[in-house]
């Protein structure tokens, strides 16, 4: 359980890193393909869904702690619903970032360093959606 919350660190570092790289990024002047100017505007939002989700959970399990009698009694709390909506647009972004690898290493025209943040971003994303779907908290597995 502690590399989850390990993991869960790493990708509440790495979102907030996207946010600032998004920032910082936005008004670059160099020529990009079509493909790459998605992939720069996918990492502020994967970044952003990412820390609303936490901020969301981090949410519904103080009210749960806060109020346990009205935890069985309402359980799942709106913000924990939210939570997970916002769980399964981040996990959409983070495929779409997935699916911009390709673009990004093949045509080469944002640099080295930027082309390893992003796939470092993506890739700590991704391993927390696995990590998502193999606790069923997206809901994809049914048995």
């Amino acid at each position: 359980m502690t590399g989850f919350y390990g993991l869960s660190l790493m990708l509440a570092v790495a979102s907030i890193m996207a946010l600032f790289l998004g920032w910082h990024w936005r008004k670059r002047s160099i020529p990009q393909t079509p493909y790459e100017a998605v992939a720069g505007k996918l990492m502020p939002l994967m970044g952003l869904l990412w820390l609303l989700f936490f901020a969301f959970f981090a949410t519904s399990l103080c009210s749960v702690a806060l109020n346990p009698q009205s935890a069985l009694a309402d359980f799942p709390p709106a913000s924990l619903i939210f939570a997970l909506w916002l769980a399964l647009g981040a996990t959409s972004v983070t495929g779409l970032g997935l699916a911009c690898f390709y673009p990004l290493w093949r045509y080469r025209s944002w640099p080295l360093w930027q082309r390893l943040c992003h796939m470092a971003i993506t890739l700590i994303a991704l391993c927390y959606v696995v990590s998502l779907s193999q606790w069923n908290a997206l809901g994809f597995h049914y048995f």
